[in-house]
């Protein structure tokens, strides 16, 4: 706890939990962490530019157990980066992280330069604004009668 409390220069957000069995119990696709007893997530600038910095650490039982992590997320990045035709961002995103071991101790690190970061927030505003005009468009296109049935609106050419 007094790491998630110590004062890291461009850090913005600092997360932990602890006893995770409930959490894992209530969403299953957590399965990873079922083994963790403490995650700690720090997000920041980076240093020296206005970059990213994360870093998630997951606190095992036991070395043992942590290892079963450690190849966990080493077995994730893998399929990330073997998608690379079907989703090359994904796969530069995963060519990125850091996965280490230490004792009972799994560190994920992900740096995203500036130029990254801009690119994966226009993208992402471009899909969730083209989901949006294509909601519209579907709630347009069905318009409400006055017996309440919808009619489909014609276009003539």
């Amino acid at each position: 706890f007094a790491r998630a409390l110590a004062r890291r220069p461009g850090g913005f957000l600092v997360f932990q939990a602890n006893e995770l069995g409930a959490l894992t119990a209530a969403a299953p696709q957590l399965q990873v962490l079922r083994q963790a007893e403490a995650v700690l997530l720090e997000a920041g600038q980076q240093a020296g530019s206005s970059g990213l910095a994360c870093t998630l650490t997951v606190t095992s039982a036991s070395p043992e157990m942590a290892q079963q992590v450690h190849q966990t997320a080493l077995g994730l990045q893998a399929l990330l980066m073997l998608q690379a035709g079907q989703n090359p961002e994904m796969a530069a995103l995963a060519q990125g992280v850091n996965v280490s071991l230490r004792g009972a101790c799994v560190t994920v690190g992900l740096t995203l330069p500036e130029e990254v970061l801009r690119k994966q927030l226009l993208a992402f505003s471009e899909q969730r604004a083209a989901a949006q005009a294509a909601r519209r468009a579907a709630r347009s296109a069905v318009r409400p009668t006055a017996s309440g049935a919808g009619a489909r609106t014609k276009t003539s050419f």
